[in-house]
């Protein structure tokens, strides 16, 4: 099911630039005026509210995505499920003889 939007009419001004806008519409906006003009000037009361910080947006993940489901396993034989026992096991002894030379654990 597709949903359509209808356009509205454009706006006299873009909800953006109301913050900071003194007058309703563009029309009124003039040649580029300098930071200095801008902060004494009464033509520009709502200036004094920008300020050099960035708003960054937090991410989210687009709607109608859902978390992956996890993989399925996989049956292994019996000889390949021996050789992981293995290879666990070895790596465990590897870690702990490590945290012995280290210090981290007393020797047995």
């Amino acid at each position: 099911m597709t949903i359509f939007r209808k356009e509205g009419p454009i706006p006299e001004i873009e909800w953006w630039d109301k913050f900071i806008m003194v007058s309703e519409s563009y029309n009124n906006v003039g040649a580029p005026v300098s930071h200095e003009e801008m902060e004494g000037s009464a033509i520009y009361p709502k200036y004094r509210e920008i300020t050099h910080l960035i708003e960054h947006p937090i991410s989210k993940p687009p709607p109608g995505s859902t978390k992956s489901d996890p993989p399925l396993s996989v049956m292994l034989t019996k000889k390949e499920r021996r050789k992981l026992r293995t290879q666990r096991r070895l790596e465990r002894q590897r870690d702990e003889q490590e945290k012995i030379r280290l210090g981290l654990i007393a020797p047995p």
